[in-house]
């Protein structure tokens, strides 16, 4: 593959590799909890909390692991972009839960809520590292190319 060709595929991988790991990952963590809380109706209010905050770490890991999986090397710029652009939206929600009075108390499930997003997405940064770590995680060396290879 020519040079610019290969310029342009990594130009598009960072453009829409990041958007479509958080439309999989929230898409999947919309329909997980959906379905499970139509379905999990108990009495026990930790065991509850409990399975919300494990969809809630499954989804923000997958996240940022797929946004790296998705983007060229450097895959660590990748993780950190998905993870600031999600601690912002966190931070959006969780300002929006404390100050909105029609909502209601700030329940032991919204707590868990954002303290599983947090652990979720640092998760995710550990398992991608470990996963990339000598698969692009840094800038590859590059070798310069010598007049005889033409």
């Amino acid at each position: 593959m020519p040079k610019p060709a290969r310029k342009t595929m990594n130009v598009l991988r960072w453009i829409f590799g990041i958007p479509l790991a958080v439309v999989i990952s929230l898409g999947l963590m919309t329909l997980v909890i959906y379905s499970v809380d139509e379905h999990l109706r108990v009495s026990n209010y930790d065991l509850y909390t409990f399975v919300h905050a494990a969809e809630i770490i499954f989804s923000f890991t997958l996240l940022v692991f797929l946004s790296c999986l998705f983007a060229p090397a450097p895959k660590k710029y990748a993780a950190l972009f998905s993870i600031t652009i999600m601690v912002i939206l966190i931070g959006i929600a969780f300002y929006v839960a404390l100050t909105n009075k029609s909502m209601g108390d700030f329940t032991m499930i919204s707590a868990a809520s954002f303290l599983s997003s947090f652990t979720g997405l640092f998760i995710g940064l550990f398992l991608s590292y470990f996963t990339f770590k000598n698969k692009g995680w840094n800038r590859e060396l590059t070798t310069p190319e010598m007049p005889e290879d033409y």
